[in-house]
């Protein structure tokens, strides 16, 4: 380039030697002199733009270099049960291949309901005829528990079971209880239920057992019931853990995208004691730990279910206001946290949140590029079916295993549309699917 510049100016003074000596009129020595300040100009341009690319390149190294080089980074898709999920008291998880009923694994059942239709075989039809069952939920209002309460419900109905009660506590643990007393009075077979708060409501699940009912519990075990008395039939989640891990793992990648080299987050867990969401929460800050130490997880924050997570990250964010983003242990607090992230003048561009569970809000959030990038899902269709599986095969007086966990499924925006579909049993609404057009 410099070669060239010389060259155009040596020729610029020959030219002005030319014209002088013929007479020519010297706006042509002042076109070439532009040329050659032009020259120069571009010169300069190409230099920045070279000094740009290295940098550049010196930025994806060093974002490169945040990121693990190992094969097991979830950001997308399945989420197998991990060697180190483990049930409430301690149990390794079975897999859903793992557990028959007739000639079917669950995982089975669970294709059969996903592709819509389950084939009951008719010999074990015939072994369940009149038997009742009813379902116990913490609650009815959130996609988790009405994905669960389908599952169930499609399993029994193709074995010709009875429902004879479903019934939501509100989130309260008193209106679950006395919800638990009135089913004791209707004498199903089986009951499938996750309690609110499993210290305090242990005493009703106690009178449940104690009336000779077959209990199937979802993710957490009440009070001091135990495997080995033989209060319960199992416990069946998802991979809480591994969604911990995911949530993680987004998290992680989302900040290195934006070229962080080094982020503070928060992490928001429940004030008391709740199995399920702990192991999300210790998925998510071991996996920064091993694999992430450049994200700082040591702002520890706790809610209360009545109150929600609002007031708490609303206070958090104002007294940190270096945080770079929160994981939160479940959807509906995540949300709040945005809400609180928005009203705090964040930018979704800078402030990452990642949880567990899929529901159309935190779907909507994901799609809209705002604050939630991504997260962990369960698949509370596929547990439903599971649970329902295990209920019969109590029925029958068959053995269940004491911890079944299925996969659960890492969401980003990338996949949001087909997740949506596989979790929540739909297509998501034209709200979200807009973003995609």
């Amino acid at each position: 380039m410099k070669k060239m510049l010389i060259t155009l100016m040596v020729g610029v003074m020959v030219v002005s030697l030319s014209v002088t000596f013929s007479g020519c009129k010297q706006d042509a020595v002042q076109e070439v002199v532009e040329a050659v300040e032009e020259a120069v100009e571009v010169e300069e341009a190409v230099e920045e733009a070279v000094e740009v690319e290295e940098a550049v390149e010196e930025a994806v190294e060093e974002t490169i270099s945040l990121i693990p080089d190992v094969d097991d980074i979830i950001l997308h898709g399945t989420v197998f049960p991990r060697t180190d999920d483990v049930g409430p008291e301690g149990d390794t998880a079975t897999k859903p291949s793992e557990v028959m009923l007739g000639d079917y694994s669950i995982q089975d059942y669970m294709d059969m309901a996903r592709a819509g239709s389950i084939d009951a075989p008719a010999d074990i039809v015939g072994q369940v005829e009149g038997m009742t069952a009813a379902i116990v939920m913490h609650g009815l209002d959130q996609d988790w528990p009405q994905m669960q309460v389908q599952g169930i419900t499609m399993l029994l109905e193709a074995f010709g079971i009875e429902i004879v009660s479903v019934t939501g506590g509100e989130w309260d643990p008193q209106k679950q209880m006395e919800n638990i007393e009135s089913v004791i009075q209707l004498k199903p077979d089986v009951v499938f239920s996750i309690p609110v708060d499993q210290t305090v409501e242990g005493p009703a699940y106690r009178d449940l057992v104690n009336a000779g009912i077959e209990l199937v519990l979802l993710d957490m075990i009440p009070g001091d019931l135990t495997y080995a008395n033989n209060d319960y039939v199992t416990v069946v989640a998802a991979s809480n853990r591994g969604n911990g891990v995911a949530a993680a793992d987004i998290m992680a990648d989302t900040f290195a995208a934006m070229g962080k080299t080094e982020a503070k987050v928060g992490v928001m867990r429940l004030n008391f004691l709740h199995q399920v969401t702990e192991e999300r929460a210790l998925g998510f800050e071991s996996r920064m730990a091993d694999y992430y130490p450049w994200i700082d997880t040591s702002t520890k924050v706790d809610f209360d279910f009545a109150e929600g997570a609002y007031a708490r990250a609303e206070g958090t964010i104002t007294a940190n206001p270096d945080l770079d983003g929160f994981f939160a242990v479940w959807d509906f607090p995540a949300l709040d946290i945005a809400d609180a992230a928005r009203a705090a003048g964040k930018d979704p561009a800078n402030f990452v949140i990642t949880t567990s569970d899929l529901s159309e809000g935190a779907a909507l959030e994901i799609a809209a590029g705002q604050f939630l990038k991504g997260l962990g899902a369960q698949d509370p269709f596929a547990q439903g079916i599971a649970e329902a599986v295990c209920g019969i095969k109590a029925f029958l007086g068959e053995e269940v295993p004491p911890f079944i966990a299925g996969p659960g499924y890492a969401v980003t925006k990338t996949n949001l549309l087909d997740a949506y579909k596989l979790i929540l049993q739909k297509d998501a609404p034209e709200e979200i699917q807009a973003y995609y057009e």
